[in-house]
């Protein structure tokens, strides 16, 4: 390459032909492009940059006080719910992913997930039973302790994981007859019968904003006397701000571009600007756009559930 741009260079500079000057010069702007992507992917290969570099770099992008929180109820409780919430675009299903990667035995485990807002299920309980009902290999018309036999079963062999998406298109009334009638009795029967190394955990997520003025019985930090039962609602996911985008810049020397690197502030206001005030998932697709890469071609595999 080195050796085809020497050559277009020397030729340009004895060239006396206005067209094939114009010629040769296209020529150039072209072969310096691609040593410049030449240079740039040698780079990438010489330091480990690639796509999974990338992906372990987003693993440290903020996300910091709702994991904090949940590595609580990890370490000190077998059996736990919590609510994930934000505005829409917030990376809900990316926290998800990273807090399902904290679950002991989740690996292995089993993940039931709904999602609440497909087929009318906003408004018909009967319908979230129902899907439960097939996703534990139950079949018709099912009720919650059906389900709850069948998770019982599970927890003897495994840990089980819960996801209720989008819980909050249902009525509040209804969260909370699910918590009480579903949930708290699961959880109570579970018991000292669940072996140490399994879990039994139930994640629900919200796009609505914070869920701070919801009619349903949540607590932020579980204290004294607190049973598994209870939601706790983590903190809610807030944009990213420029301060802590550029201090995240700074420190991806392996996998951002080095003049991103170097100038980590303007690169911090340019994502920041890009991806409307840092909504997390638009500066996703920005820092990926910046490495060449595209969000899309990634997200279903670094976002699992």
């Amino acid at each position: 390459m080195l050796e085809k741009l020497s050559f277009l260079r020397l030729k340009r500079a004895v060239e006396t032909d206005a067209e094939v000057q114009f010629k040769l010069d296209e020529g150039i702007f072209a072969a310096e492009q691609r040593w410049r992507d030449l240079a740039e992917q040698l780079r990438r290969a010489e330091t480990g940059s690639s796509s999974e570099q990338l992906f372990q770099a987003l693993l440290n992008l903020n996300y910091k006080a709702q994991i904090r929180r949940f590595r609580q109820l990890v370490t000190n409780h077998p059996s736990y719910a919590c609510l994930i919430h934000g505005e829409p675009a917030h990376g809900q299903h990316w926290l998800l992913n990273r807090l399902i990667e904290l679950i002991p035995g989740s690996g292995n485990g089993r993940v039931l997930s709904v999602d609440l807002g497909r087929r009318g299920r906003t408004s018909s309980v009967i319908a979230l039973w129902r899907e439960l009902g097939q996703q534990v290999g139950l079949s018709g018309a099912v009720g919650p302790e059906n389900i709850a036999v069948c998770v019982q079963q599970w927890l003897q062999t495994q840990t089980v994981v819960i996801v209720l998406d989008q819980i909050d298109l249902m009525p509040h009334e209804q969260v909370t007859n699910l918590l009480e009638q579903f949930w708290k009795p699961l959880v109570q029967n579970a018991g000292s019968s669940v072996p140490q190394q399994h879990r039994l955990v139930l994640l629900c997520i919200a796009y609505s904003g914070p869920a701070e003025a919801w009619s349903v019985p949540m607590v932020d930090l579980p204290g004294p006397g607190w049973q598994g039962h209870e939601l706790v609602r983590l903190p809610v996911i807030a944009c990213f701000d420029q301060e802590m985008l550029a201090t995240w810049v700074a420190d991806q020397v392996l996998a951002l571009p080095v003049t991103a690197i170097e100038a980590a502030e303007a690169t911090a206001q340019n994502l920041f600007d890009a991806a409307e005030a840092g909504t997390p998932e638009y500066v996703f697709d920005e820092i990926c756009t910046l490495c060449k890469l595209r969000w899309s071609d990634y997200e279903a595999l670094w976002v699992k559930y």
